[in-house]
């Protein structure tokens, strides 16, 4: 069991995850639904829609490393000490990841576009629109921030904060608090923006396995560059996964269509 699930050393300091959880309510709450409002008039203009969502990526990324800029550095050298065993921990959690999301889908728990590691909570649940229309729409630009200020941010204000300050001590208190704050999405969804409770339980769902398989990487490597580089390969794969999903079932509603 100490194998499979180690104990971690690798945390941030107090003063981080104050600072870390006092954005993360302004990460989640307050700073999606203001820029939701400067882009709410431009519906039908797609530049003002991705306008406000890069800035949402990059105000996020700015501050956030800010934050925990000295632990992102530090946390650097766990990678340089082990890198063998840090990327098999990340390798290995994107096939446990993967495999859980292939069977969920089978099972018919949330079709391909409730899938939202792209790119978290952002596009899907605030902006109206879905992860995969977001990359095409910008596939460069949007896959650059989805593999770089997306992973950061989630990983700092989510892992660090909710997961690594807990679980150095508790460990499985570590895995329950990121499941009770990675819910708070899930609730905005059906108290703010008039979803229905099924469809939000299915997005939650859909996005646990994603939470506990980072924080497994994260304990196993015991960096943050761990759940960090999970997150990018994540993201990474799911863009061709996704876009290919979509076409596919273009095409279905195509040939019913003249059938």
């Amino acid at each position: 069991m100490d194998k499979l699930f180690p104990r971690m050393y690798d945390c941030p300091e107090s003063k981080q995850i104050a600072m870390g959880g006092l954005y993360w309510v302004v990460y989640i709450v307050f700073l999606p639904f203001l820029l939701l409002l400067a882009c709410a008039g431009g519906a039908a203009d797609n530049a003002a829609v991705y306008t406000c969502i890069l800035a949402y990526f990059l105000i996020n990324g700015i501050i956030v490393f800010l934050i925990f800029r000295e632990y992102l550095i530090d946390s650097l050298w766990n990678v340089r000490l082990n890198k063998k065993h840090c990327f098999a921990s990340v390798g290995l959690g994107v096939l446990v990841f993967f495999s859980i999301e292939a069977i969920m889908i089978f099972c018919g728990l949330y079709d391909y576009d409730m899938i939202t590691v792209l790119p978290f909570p952002a596009a899907d649940s605030l902006f109206g629109v879905r992860g995969v229309v977001l990359v095409m729409g910008k596939p460069i630009l949007m896959t650059l921030c989805l593999i770089t200020i997306v992973p950061i941010t989630m990983c700092c204000l989510y892992y660090a904060v909710g997961f690594a300050s807990v679980c150095q001590n508790r460990m499985w208190l570590g895995y329950l608090v990121v499941a009770l704050i990675s819910a708070i999405p899930a609730v905005l969804q059906v108290t703010s923006m008039d979803v229905e409770i099924i469809d939000a339980l299915r997005y939650y769902v859909g996005m646990l396995p994603f939470h506990v398989c980072a924080c497994w990487v994260y304990q196993r490597s015991d960096t943050i560059w761990g759940p960090i580089l999970f997150h990018t390969v994540t993201n990474l794969l799911s863009v061709p996964i996704a876009i290919f999903l979509f076409f596919a079932d273009m095409g279905d509603i195509v040939r019913q269509m003249i059938k």
